[in-house]
């Protein structure tokens, strides 16, 4: 989430999770950095609904094929995948982001209700 100061820069909030599993809000993607500490088997990130990711003016996604990233860490101990909220595809559903490893994550939307995260890394 860039701040605006200079290309490159971003200002970033780590939004850390504790748990095997959670949803990530549109509020929390916002902050730039997801910081998930897997626990107890394997794990799922659940994305927001798509029409949360959308309205959320702070990611940017107003017209067909806007983006946004953000960055997941996987600081646990167990791979963790990603499923998507309602009206979200995951396009490379089944890749697992595993214990001590990071992703970049694109948010694309694809149509006015729908959007599409890419797993990266």
């Amino acid at each position: 989430v860039a701040n605006g100061l200079a290309s490159g820069v971003n200002t970033m909030t780590v939004t850390d999770l504790d748990a095997q599993s959670g949803t990530w809000t549109a509020a929390q993607v916002v902050t730039g950095l997801l910081v998930h500490t897997s626990v107890t088997g394997a794990g799922v990130v659940t994305t927001d609904t798509a029409a949360n990711l959308i309205a959320n003016a702070s990611l940017g996604l107003r017209q067909d094929n806007d983006t946004c990233q953000a960055f997941y860490v996987n600081d646990g101990t167990q791979s963790v995948t990603f499923a998507g909220g309602t009206d979200v595809t995951i396009a490379d559903a089944g890749v697992a982001v595993v214990a001590d490893e990071a992703a970049t994550v694109l948010f694309r939307r694809t149509a006015a209700t729908t959007v599409t995260v890419y797993v990266i890394g």
